[in-house]
């Protein structure tokens, strides 16, 4: 816990209902918009189980990219995103919070 006199910031979280699939993904993106912040916030994808798939602190308004096809990893592989839950770690700045995914569904 922070110190007495230490000030925090809290905000609220935000669950988003949402359908991801993971096989097929060939860049995935996510950032946390924030304008004017540089404050982290946290983002956390999860499948319909509620098992943590990709758990990330952005820095506001910097995106998170994942180029699959390039060679990284792929957190969603073999998975459903079915939910997202997001705080953008500021109490009194709005933000947005903005998911690319461009797959391929070729069969």
């Amino acid at each position: 816990l922070p110190a007495e006199d230490d000030p925090i910031a809290a905000a609220k979280q935000v669950v988003l209902n949402v359908t991801i699939s993971g096989d097929g993904i060939q860049i995935f993106g996510v950032s946390l918009d924030v304008p004017g912040a540089t404050t982290k916030g946290r983002v956390l994808f999860e499948n319909a189980a509620d098992d943590d798939l990709y758990d990330a602190t952005l820095t506001a308004n910097t995106a998170d990219i994942k180029h699959v096809a390039g060679g990284s990893s792929n957190p969603f592989a073999g998975e459903d995103v079915t939910k997202v839950s997001i705080t953008n770690g500021n109490s009194t700045l709005a933000g947005v919070l903005k998911i690319i995914s461009m797959e391929d569904r070729t069969p």
